[in-house]
């Protein structure tokens, strides 16, 4: 009898947490595009001057700080075209601005609330090892989002599985809202954002 009561209440324990745990959301939003998502907790979510789209930071190790950005852009072909072209383009980058290194690691559908792609890419820049990972969606209207993390070699295993965790709840949940005078980011910056916030 004793024996059952600690298993129930192990039991309780486990559940409750995952309850608690799943009810939590560090919740990052775009009403301008429609869209929100759970960010990795206790990542800090910043605004910035030189981008329509929050940025969101983690914890700093080894001097690299991982980051995930956001960028959008108008295309009429599909998303696996998009995210195709997207490839070819991040590919072509190698022996420029200091990057001697881009791989192509995985590219595979990524099942979330919205269904998308998810591209992998082992980049250096600057000697640094990166692991570079792509999340593409399709928004509203022709709109396409690139969903980007950068992460440090060292830690890229652990914290991809919490990058996945995270935009596997992203959804686009409304018509866009107009707020200022955000402008269609180019191609070159929609699928490959530059490497300058590794550190």
């Amino acid at each position: 009898m004793f024996k059952k009561s600690i298993i129930t209440l192990l039991l309780l324990i486990v559940f409750g947490f995952n309850a608690y745990a799943q009810d939590k959301c560090n919740t990052y939003s775009e009403p301008s595009i429609g869209v929100t998502f759970c960010a990795p907790q206790k990542w800090t979510i910043r605004k910035r001057e030189d981008n329509p789209y929050a940025k969101i930071f983690g914890e700093t190790s080894n001097g690299l700080t991982p980051n995930i950005n956001l960028q959008t852009g108008s295309f009429t072909d599909s998303l696996s075209k998009v995210t195709d072209s997207g490839v070819e383009n991040v590919l072509k980058t190698k022996g420029t601005d200091g990057i001697s290194k881009v791989e192509l690691k995985s590219k595979s559908e990524f099942a979330a609330d919205t269904q998308g792609f998810k591209v992998v890419y082992h980049i250096e820049v600057d000697g640094l090892n990166l692991r570079t990972i792509q999340y593409f969606f399709k928004g509203l209207g022709d709109t396409k989002i690139v969903v980007t993390a950068t992460l440090p070699m060292s830690d890229a295993d652990a914290l991809e599985g919490i990058v996945d965790a995270s935009l596997k709840t992203f959804k686009v949940t409304s018509k866009p809202v107009k707020i200022g005078t955000n402008k269609v980011s180019s191609v070159s910056k929609t699928f490959f954002l530059k490497q300058q916030d590794h550190s």
